[in-house]
């Protein structure tokens, strides 16, 4: 059976998926059949990757699970390591525009326009979504194009009104602030959620292989951490973590379909949002959903990602990322139809 499919996942599994959503990693992260399973540092190193790939194509699980938790994160200033702040003022550049991690938190500045324009965008009817795209569509570049059409006028008053200020208003200057983010602590939140119930832990004594249900009162002199004589992660008794056995309770796991509801933005609907950008006014397209990437890209069209944990700012996807299959344009609900028609645009003007 598929190991991603399994009704039980280990800790290391839920700890992969909760960091990268990423079912390959979860598959590795399962315990084989025959031999000996990976430790839990080289699952992290691959984590680590897959998160940065996910952040430079715009997603922030980071983000999401500060925003799931509760939790502040602390905040430090940006300081670019020698070798980057050397290569970056080689080629001109700002450091923090080559350093590719995905806790590198950028603060742009903000149009009070643009935001109140992408709230009302939001709530509009599907109808008056799909004429706003085809009017920005059809005046690329071209704020004045896009306040002259008389289309605008067959809008509902409140949005046509956003749609005026919008196009209307300077874009906002300034440069961004870079921090660096505190990396979210996995365990720790593992832990509340065992803590509190919403995940429902269960594993078997050394002593005993029937599975018990960790309870809740347990969890107080219980600590989740790597040991073992595989190092791989285990429920062990608080300060008694050791290098040999599996810990207190073997084989420690938890339901994957609870693991998917916890998940921050399993079930996040469909967003769809019209931005513009830079003096060129390039017009885009995003929605977010945990299962597909971002659509719609080509020379005269970018696509962005942005998630609906508070962050309002929105990461561009380079043209060249486009080539890889699993950046494809898809349309997942009935807010989806501006999203599918910019493509549409999009792919016409690729041929």
């Amino acid at each position: 059976m598929d190991p991603f499919l399994e009704n039980y996942w280990n800790l290391d599994q839920i700890r992969v998926w909760a960091e990268t959503r990423d079912p390959d990693l979860v598959r590795a992260a399962a315990l084989p059949r025959y031999g000996t399973p990976k430790k839990t540092l080289e699952l992290a190193i691959r984590s680590t990757h897959a998160a940065i790939g996910d952040y430079l194509t715009g997603r922030d699980i980071g983000g999401e699970l500060w925003a799931a938790s509760g939790w502040k994160p602390k905040l430090s200033k940006f300081t670019a390591p020698p070798m980057i702040q050397k290569h970056a003022d080689e080629h001109g550049v700002a450091a923090y525009q080559i350093y590719w991690y995905n806790d590198l938190y950028i603060q742009r500045p903000v149009d009070p326009a643009a935001l109140v324009f992408d709230h009302a965008f939001r709530q509009a009817p599907d109808a008056d979504q799909t004429k706003v795209a085809a009017i920005v569509c059809a005046h690329l570049g071209d704020n004045a194009g896009v306040l002259a059409d008389a289309r605008l006028n067959t809008l509902r008053p409140d949005l046509a009104q956003q749609v005026r200020k919008r196009f209307s208003s300077h874009e906002a200057q300034g440069p961004p602030n870079v921090f660096v983010r505190e990396t979210f602590r996995t365990l720790d939140y593992l832990k509340t959620l065992f803590e509190t119930g919403r995940l429902q832990a269960v594993g078997s004594r050394p002593s005993n292989p029937e599975a018990v249900v960790i309870s809740t009162l347990n969890w107080s002199g219980l600590e989740i951490a790597v040991g073992g004589e595989h190092q791989r992660l285990s429920v062990w008794l608080r300060g008694k973590v050791g290098f040999v056995g599996h810990g207190e309770y073997e084989k420690s796991g938890s339901q994957r379909r609870r693991c998917y509801v916890n998940s921050p933005q399993s079930r996040q609907r469909l967003s769809t949002s019209v931005q513009t950008l830079s003096p060129t006014t390039r017009f885009s397209i995003s929605y977010a959903t945990p299962w597909r990437r971002t659509a719609a890209s080509s020379g005269k069209m970018q696509a962005l990602t942005s998630c609906d944990s508070g962050s309002q700012t929105l990461h561009g996807i380079g043209q060249d990322s486009w080539s890889s299959k699993s950046l494809e344009a898809r349309s997942l609900a009935p807010r989806g139809r501006a999203l599918a028609e910019a493509h549409e645009v999009a792919n016409r003007g690729r041929r």
